[in-house]
């Protein structure tokens, strides 16, 4: 049973304006909590996205060193192979021990 006072509201509960007013404050609420979510979720996607270009960035230059590895790998095997041959074992007689063919005539410079 509801007692109608004056101007035709209940006698006991909140009157209109009061209520628009708590909406009005709870609409205010909800949007700035909205509001900070969203800001919050975009600066999150930010940081996501500079992360990953800096990802991109190191795997650039992870794969340039694989590059570079791969070639340094190339030529110490050409190196090994020439290693193993019977020119390189004269070159280094000749150059690192000195040694020379019986038949060879070498000619020194006085100093």
């Amino acid at each position: 049973m509801c007692v109608l006072g004056m101007r035709g509201l209940e006698v006991g509960t909140i009157s209109k304006r009061k209520l628009k007013r708590r909406n009005r404050t709870s609409k205010i609420w909800v949007s700035l909590v909205v509001a900070v979510l969203v800001g919050v979720f975009t600066m999150q996607s930010f940081s996501l996205i500079s992360k990953g270009e800096e990802r991109e960035e190191r795997k650039a230059g992870l794969k340039k060193q694989i590059a570079k590895e791969e070639q340094r790998e190339k030529e110490l095997e050409k190196e090994e192979k020439y290693r193993q041959t019977k020119k390189y074992v004269e070159d280094y007689a000749h150059n690192q021990l000195g040694l020379v063919y019986p038949d060879e005539i070498i000619f020194k410079a006085n100093k």
